[in-house]
């Protein structure tokens, strides 16, 4: 009898132990903004490929900026420019007309499709040395007038027709008429028409006539419904390729705050450490090089970064420093010189010469 009591809580701990279900998988969520890593990105092939390309070495795989150790690496091989706007998914084939809807594109579809390796690196933990906010404000100032391109509107007419999911000509083309008691109706049953719409827009077939209501009033506004169902869902299928909301002058007033409350010690911290990083990133290629070339290359990439790690420097255009020679203004300039002196000769040797002649 004393053993059955001993046992009975074990029983019942073993009963309840049945009942609570097995933890699930451990998921590892990924925090890194795409928007700057890609600032990082750029920055690293516009300014220290070349200098490695210049001495003839490659970026070392120890380098956490080498491309193999990026976490968007395979999304960025992925990437097929065809033009300047023109950019399309090499994993699935679907183009869009800008670098940043493609990165929401592989956000949205292809999420998984990225560097799961141990020592794989984001790029944006390094926008402090790198100077994220500044690049950014700086591009936002400079494509600010880059959004009416006639390349884009004949590339977005021509994908008009392989994007659209229900039969139906390019949207320029497109007419629908919208008559004005029906039109009095939908305003005032506006949010009940855009789920509705939605609704159809989600649905991979067109609705059939069969689904529609009997009465005279409910199938006149079906009927406007669906001459404009075809627009809405052609906007909710270019609705990633809609600029974004025009907030350029909050973010450029919020880094002339910052400007004015600049700390020399911070950003001397911050220089120390890109000095580190950029020792420690190409310390491998002493093997390669000679000591005077190390020190060369180690000059030009501190002279790329960190050299901007001041109170003074820190807000200036980095992009505006390298500047090619303006060989085709020299040559023009070379020309019109010359067809000036032969100009002059001319006047003054020739007809000059002629009228003492006569």
């Amino acid at each position: 009898m004393r053993t059955n009591c001993l046992n009975f809580p074990i029983v019942i701990t073993l009963l309840m132990l049945s009942l609570i279900p097995w933890p699930g998988p451990t998921i590892f969520k990924i925090s890194c903004p795409r928007d700057n890593a890609r600032i990082v990105r750029k920055i690293v092939q516009s300014k220290w490929i070349p200098v490695l390309d210049k001495y003839k070495v490659k970026l070392p795989l120890e380098c956490p900026f080498h491309p193999q150790r990026d976490i968007f690496g395979p999304q960025q091989a992925a990437k097929k420019q065809h033009r300047p706007s023109q950019w399309t998914c090499g994993i699935c084939g679907k183009s869009f007309f800008e670098e940043k809807y493609l990165d929401m594109h592989f956000d949205n579809r292809h999420k998984g499709y990225i560097n799961m390796a141990e020592d794989a690196v984001c790029l944006a933990d390094y926008c402090d040395i790198m100077r994220c906010d500044v690049i950014n404000s700086l591009e936002l100032k400079t494509t600010s007038s880059d959004h009416d391109n006639t390349d884009i509107e004949i590339w977005r007419e021509g994908s008009s027709y392989t994007k659209a999911l229900t039969t139906s000509g390019p949207r320029d083309v497109a007419k629908y008429t919208v008559k004005t008691d029906n039109f009095v109706f939908l305003q005032k049953n506006g949010k009940a028409d855009q789920e509705e719409l939605r609704k159809r827009c989600q649905k991979t077939d067109a609705p059939e006539a069969a689904n529609m209501k009997e009465s005279s009033s409910s199938n006149q506004v079906d009927k406007t419904l669906q001459n404009t169902s075809s627009d809405v869902c052609q906007s909710d299928l270019v609705d990633s390729a809609l600029p974004a909301p025009d907030n350029r002058q909050q973010r450029i007033n919020e880094i002339q705050k910052l400007k004015a409350n600049c700390k020399p010690e911070e950003l001397q911290k911050i220089k120390t450490k890109c000095e580190i990083l950029v020792r420690d990133c190409i310390a491998s290629l002493l093997i390669e090089l000679s000591i005077k070339d190390f020190k060369e290359v180690e000059d030009e990439f501190n002279r790329a970064v960190c050299w901007y790690l001041t109170c003074d420097r820190y807000w200036e255009d980095s992009q505006s420093d390298i500047k090619s020679f303006p060989w085709g203004l020299l040559c023009m300039v070379m020309m019109v010189l010359s067809l000036g002196v032969c100009l002059c000769y001319y006047v003054v040797w020739v007809l000059f010469e002629r009228c003492q002649r006569y």
